[in-house]
């Protein structure tokens, strides 16, 4: 049985009707379209034996077989480390129908952070602490690093191609803006700042959205932008990105996640992706509408001193205001 406020939502999630009552073996369920993005085709909100779940269609075509195969990997790690980590709110259920990808993952009935936050400021400190902790504990899975190496993944290589496909497309497009050439110059001068040893789980996307509090306790979701990567670089949005008046959540979920000691390097690998993605909205942008990054790229040149500081120029200033808080 499936209802949908759209209308169309019972056509469009016809062919995986099979997948879907397999994982809820057989039982009745409904479905209610959810607002999508760009990670995916279908999103809509499960509710089958009194539970709400969330299923997902990730986008894909049935000529993408080895993206479909890397796809599932993905999941089959982030099930695995669900159920070592209920607070990593990895799939339930995940495989393939119809050609593409289908998860589906238990709906957290909660309050999101950026909500969170919005309501009680002075929670931003407490919520960055164990955001900070819950992120150690997914990069730091060996098996993961285990699995990269035997599969011969290496992230060096990996970013390179990803950065040379970056500079292609940019003098395709001829896009430029503000620092651009300080910022290639810096991404080239510090390819050899990255490290297989610290290969892991990146969600790549981190931010108060995807965050929920609930019973207690802080989950993260919402994984469908993930890779395996440098773990260095899944504080880009934090560091470089978030609104100002989440800098707080930010600078405790860092300062946390290295037990207030943060290491030198990690700072100028936080740069390099950074960059990385900035050149990645600054395409996006130009093929959406046209224009080129005006804002975006006056916050990076002010943030890191024209790219001769790695460490954002808020960072000091937050230090002095909530270290003694931490």
């Amino acid at each position: 049985m499936m209802t949908s406020a759209e209308g169309n939502l019972e056509q469009d999630m016809l062919r995986y009707r099979p997948f879907i009552e397999e994982c809820f073996g057989g039982k009745r369920y409904t479905l209610e379209e959810v607002p999508g993005g760009r990670s995916f085709d279908i999103k809509a909100k499960a509710h089958c034996d009194g539970k709400d779940y969330m299923v997902k269609v990730i986008e894909g075509r049935l000529d993408r077989e080895e993206r479909n195969k890397n796809r599932i990997a993905w999941y089959q790690a982030l099930w695995r480390i669900r159920h070592e980590n209920p607070c990593v709110l990895g799939p339930l259920f995940y495989g393939m129908a119809a050609g593409r990808v289908v998860t589906i993952t238990e709906w957290i009935k909660g309050e999101q952070l950026n909500e969170a936050f919005d309501k009680r400021p002075d929670s931003m400190v407490l919520f960055g602490k164990k955001a900070g902790r819950l992120l150690y504990e997914l990069h730091h899975q060996e098996f993961v690093r285990r699995a990269a190496k035997s599969g011969g993944v290496s992230i060096a290589e990996k970013t390179a191609r990803a950065v040379s496909e970056l500079e292609q497309e940019i003098g395709r497009c001829g896009i430029d803006f503000r620092g651009m050439d300080r910022a290639m110059d810096y991404l080239k001068s510090n390819r050899a700042i990255l490290s297989e040893e610290r290969a892991g789980i990146v969600h790549n996307d981190i931010r108060p959205e995807n965050f929920i509090s609930a019973g207690g306790k802080l989950y993260i979701y919402d994984f469908d932008s993930g890779t395996i990567q440098d773990c260095f670089a899944d504080f880009t949005y934090l560091s470089a990105i978030s609104q100002e008046k989440y800098r707080p959540f930010s600078y405790a979920a860092i300062m946390s996640y290295f037990d207030l000691d943060i290491p030198e390097e990690f700072w100028k690998v936080n740069l390099y992706f950074s960059i990385i993605k900035l050149l990645d909205y600054a395409i996006y942008k130009y093929h959406k509408s046209g224009k080129r990054i005006v804002n975006q790229a006056d916050n990076f040149v002010q943030l890191f001193h024209n790219y001769e500081n790695p460490v954002p120029d808020w960072w000091g200033q937050i230090d002095e205001q909530y270290r003694d808080k931490l």
